[in-house]
């Protein structure tokens, strides 16, 4: 959303086929079992701020994107949402992830207690499943057991668009020096 500032084409041409994932995501979680009247303000809000990303100024853009109480809720759970629609709509591509100790698998269950809760910590399945929805890659980095940097991308092969330092519970957003 940040890069969406710089108003160049490519950037542009993103937030505009991201802003259409998202429209078209209200019929899509609907299909997958959420109510249409409990989805609606969230879908709203993460459409509205879309909408109005190439019109904010960078300081008004964080301010909304770190208010607790308002937008950045909002927007957590509808990702949330989005994750677990993935999860459900890719069952069989998903099912190693989320196997019970009994080699069972309880989709709804698993998005219930795992994906949906926005204080819950976001492990590595539901990144997959966010990035594939939005068809966004992401590379996160983060030091290994033996304190050297390593970094995954999702999907495998893709040329992130977003990179992500992974601290133990919690992401941070990282900028390219030419970016910041």
């Amino acid at each position: 959303l940040v890069a969406a500032q710089s108003g160049s084409a490519g950037i542009t041409a993103e937030l505009a086929r991201v802003r259409e994932v998202v429209r078209n995501s209200k019929s899509l979680l609907t299909s997958v079992g959420y109510e249409e009247s409990a989805i609606d303000m969230f879908w709203e809000m993460v459409v509205q701020v879309l909408d109005e990303v190439p019109q904010l100024t960078l300081e008004r853009l964080h301010a909304k994107m770190n208010d607790e109480q308002g937008v950045s809720n909002h927007i957590v759970w509808f990702c949330r949402a989005l994750s677990a629609a993935q999860i459900k709509l890719n069952v069989d591509r998903f099912a190693p992830f989320i196997m019970d100790e009994n080699g069972l698998v309880d989709v709804d269950a698993f998005c219930r207690t795992e994906v949906e809760p926005v204080n819950h910590e976001c492990e590595q399945v539901q990144i997959i499943a966010l990035t594939e929805m939005l068809q966004v890659p992401v590379a996160i980095e983060y030091l290994d057991g033996s304190g050297l940097p390593s970094c995954i991308v999702f999907p495998e092969g893709a040329q992130p668009t977003v990179k992500l330092l992974y601290r133990p519970g919690h992401y941070d957003i990282l900028y390219d020096q030419a970016s910041s």
